[in-house]
């Protein structure tokens, strides 16, 4: 766990938060604690999450597929990857 979620754990568990001392004791930035606190930003995570076009369960489907073309000696074609991929979120990836 990172420097700012035991900081929001500790916030989450005072009866009156106070950022700023919470900040200071974790040593972590006042102003990014704030904004993590009150939901105005998330972490990097969360944000590559919400722009992955698949999920974790479709990504090993994905590459589940791609091992098992690898192993019968057919090494899939981006274009074999790309309407798989196609498959199984019900829409066309994009250009990357």
């Amino acid at each position: 766990m990172g420097l700012i979620e035991e900081a929001i754990a500790d916030l989450k568990s005072q009866e009156h938060p106070n950022i700023t001392a919470t900040a200071k004791k974790h040593g972590c930035n006042q102003s990014t604690l704030s904004k993590r606190y009150n939901g105005i930003h998330s972490s990097r995570q969360a944000g590559y999450n919400s722009q992955c076009l698949l999920t974790p369960a479709q990504l090993k489907a994905l590459i589940k597929y791609v091992n098992q073309l690898t192993k019968h000696s057919l090494p899939p074609t981006t274009s074999m990857v790309r309407n798989f991929a196609a498959e199984i979120i019900g829409r066309e990836p994009g250009p990357h």
